[in-house]
């Protein structure tokens, strides 16, 4: 997905340490961070990485499954999908 990507479906995303995003599909293409701070985002594999400092207003082009809870004080998270 590029930069300008146009998506039809969001979802909120309540940060959890086991509980998925609820998304169609299953996995996000990008994800917004509405209000800035760390992100640690779980891909497909499982694996976590934090992204530090994420600004506000910024749309992370990343496919992902899950935004932990633990360490994550970016807020007001959105999943992007094109479908």
């Amino acid at each position: 997905m590029s930069m300008n990507t146009t998506y039809n479906v969001w979802n909120d995303v309540v940060p959890s340490d086991t509980v998925d995003i609820a998304t169609t599909p299953k996995l996000t293409d990008a994800v917004y961070v509405g209000e800035g701070g760390d992100l640690v985002a779980v891909a497909q594999n499982g694996r976590a990485t934090t992204f530090v400092g994420v600004p506000t207003g910024m749309v992370l082009p990343v496919i992902i499954k899950r935004v932990n809870s633990t360490d994550t004080s970016a807020a007001s998270i959105v999943a992007l999908n094109a479908v």
